[in-house]
């Protein structure tokens, strides 16, 4: 998140979306439980690559979304991606969590 530092992700150079992109796939594959860091994955994947036009590489955010459908997410974390991540359409990702 500090990366972003509250832009939208479709700003972010391709660089910096690479870097996330590779970031959150070792945190997921560290640990896949944390939903988290699947719901930013899908985020960056449809506001930065699909935005943009670009080849989005695999897992599509699609993809994504479905596998942490109906996880349960804390409030405090859903506010703090709220506040940290700019994306169109951003309730329609936190929408897919049962926030408890």
């Amino acid at each position: 998140l500090s990366d972003i530092k509250g832009r939208r992700l479709m700003t972010l150079s391709l660089t910096e979306a690479r870097r996330l992109d590779t970031y959150l796939k070792t945190a997921i594959q560290l640990d896949g439980e944390i939903p988290q860091y699947k719901l930013l994955l899908a985020m960056l994947k449809r506001d930065y690559f699909e935005t943009n036009g670009m080849r989005v590489p695999p897992p599509n955010a699609a993809k994504l979304l479905a596998e942490i459908d109906g996880n349960k997410i804390d409030k405090n974390e859903v506010d703090r991606l709220r506040e940290s991540v700019k994306v169109s359409r951003q309730d329609d990702y936190l929408r897919k969590l049962l926030v408890i």
